[in-house]
């Protein structure tokens, strides 16, 4: 019987910022790369919110106030994916599993927001451990008290879903809404029968 619903936050409810620049066409490649690796290093706790304002705004030759903005800023919010995951939570626990650094889902989401759409907020700098390492999912389920076969993970990123399939979680890769809706709700009824 599923328990329980973990969504990840960049590519969902929100476009992923460096996601961006990874498809544009026009950013070079070793810039994308290095934007990565800045987030990356943030998404596992190594640097903070400043430190990332203040690399990625001299990797892309952006003032700190654009680089806020894109990086941090709160424009562009799904909210029918955020309602869909928030009409689930009288049934079902729903995490929100980040790879984030320092403020990025904080600047989003206010506080009061974050209890009323997820029973747990889990964000990769915080524990020093990012997707996909699959002991961020084996973590999660341990503080939930859930078996893997427990959950559906839902994720826009391929290793991660994998990472959440190697554990034993049903999976959903977003494409987009319409289709991960239709998904999760195809395995709920499934479980739920």
């Amino acid at each position: 019987m599923i328990r329980a619903v973990i969504t990840d936050c960049f590519g969902i409810f929100y476009t992923d910022p460096v996601s961006v620049y990874r498809h544009d066409s026009v950013t070079p490649l070793h810039t994308v790369l290095a934007l990565a690796d800045i987030h990356e290093r943030a998404a596992n706790g190594e640097i903070g919110r400043e430190a990332y304002i203040e690399r990625a705004s001299r990797l892309l030759g952006q003032s700190p106030d654009q680089v806020l903005a894109q990086f941090f800023g709160n424009a562009g919010r799904d909210d029918k994916a955020l309602a869909y995951i928030g009409s689930l939570r009288p049934v079902y626990k729903t995490i929100l599993l980040s790879n984030a650094g320092a403020g990025m889902v904080e600047a989003r989401f206010s506080p009061e927001e974050l209890q009323q759409y997820f029973d747990k907020t889990v964000l990769s700098y915080l524990l020093g451990a990012a997707k996909p390492d699959p002991a961020v999912y084996s973590w999660v389920c341990e503080q939930l008290s859930l078996r893997p076969d427990e959950v559906i993970a839902i994720d826009d990123n391929s290793d991660n879903c994998d990472a959440a399939r190697a554990v034993g979680m049903r999976v959903v890769q977003y494409h987009d809404f319409e289709q991960t809706r239709a998904a999760v709700d195809a395995l709920l009824e499934v479980k739920e029968s």
